[in-house]
């Protein structure tokens, strides 16, 4: 399957899954799962983009149940309050980051 096809697969899902998620969200989600490295089963690390505006090198997103949680979103950094209502784009790449390893995955099955 070809990259963009791959992009435009994430992006439906992503928006069948979070239908309330505005086209920014998506697209800035998108481009930052190639940042993503997943370090275990709950835990991934999403490099900071001075592009998109982060402040931070690195960022940490960590699944609690059902739920995810970015570094972001903790007291101490800058803006947590306006991050920790809702999925911040750190959060949307580890998404899509598992929708590209899930569409791979299923590619490789088919042959």
């Amino acid at each position: 399957m070809k990259r963009r096809k791959i992009e435009r697969s994430v992006l439906v899902e992503l928006r069948r899954i979070y239908p309330r998620a505005s086209r920014s969200w998506l697209k800035r989600s998108l481009k930052r799962a190639s940042s993503v490295v997943r370090k275990s089963e709950n835990l991934w690390i999403v490099h900071g983009m001075k592009s998109m505006g982060d402040y931070y090198d690195v960022y940490y997103v960590r699944r609690k149940g059902k739920k995810y949680v970015c570094s972001c979103q903790e007291p101490p950094r800058k803006f947590h309050n306006v991050r920790s209502r809702g999925y911040c784009t750190h959060i949307g790449a580890v998404l899509a980051f598992q929708l590209v390893e899930k569409l791979s995955a299923a590619r490789k099955k088919r042959g």
